[in-house]
């Protein structure tokens, strides 16, 4: 299997490092951003099987992150990681498309995991949606 492309958004530089360093040794290509504008920057740049996204960032909510990279690749799984865990945060992360919303300091191999179900997650949706295409093309060349 593909190493899991994933982007992890935390504006705390020692949390941020340390967790990439951590995911690495896990088999996971990360890619860092300090803030919800250079996360959506990424975003726009690159292509991420799944993110690691701070609910409360300083420039822009978490919350408005995860809707916007959403808008642009709706097989994205992001995981939202907060350290003020709030039922009615957490109920609206995953009513927005959240794959998941966990408290920090997240349990690694709970985060490892969730990570790897994204990324096959992720791998199921995109085939699903090439099948479809796929479909689509061949019924019109032969009707």
């Amino acid at each position: 299997m593909n190493k899991a492309r994933v982007l992890i958004v935390d504006d705390d530089e020692h949390f941020l490092e340390r967790l990439g360093e951590r995911l690495e040794g896990f088999g996971f290509k990360i890619t860092r951003a300090r803030n919800g504008q250079e996360a959506l920057r990424l975003a726009g740049e690159k292509e991420f099987d799944a993110v690691v996204l701070d609910v409360q960032l300083p420039d822009v909510s978490g919350e408005t992150v995860l809707t916007e990279m959403l808008g642009k690749d709706s097989d994205l799984r992001v995981i939202m990681l907060t350290g003020y865990a709030n039922i009615d945060q957490g109920v609206r992360a995953i009513r927005s498309g959240a794959f998941d919303y966990l408290e920090k300091p997240a349990n690694m191999q709970q985060l490892v995991d969730r990570l790897r179900a994204a990324h096959e997650q992720r791998l199921l949706l995109m085939n699903k949606s090439k099948e479809s295409w796929l479909r689509g093309i061949l019924k019109r060349a032969f009707q």
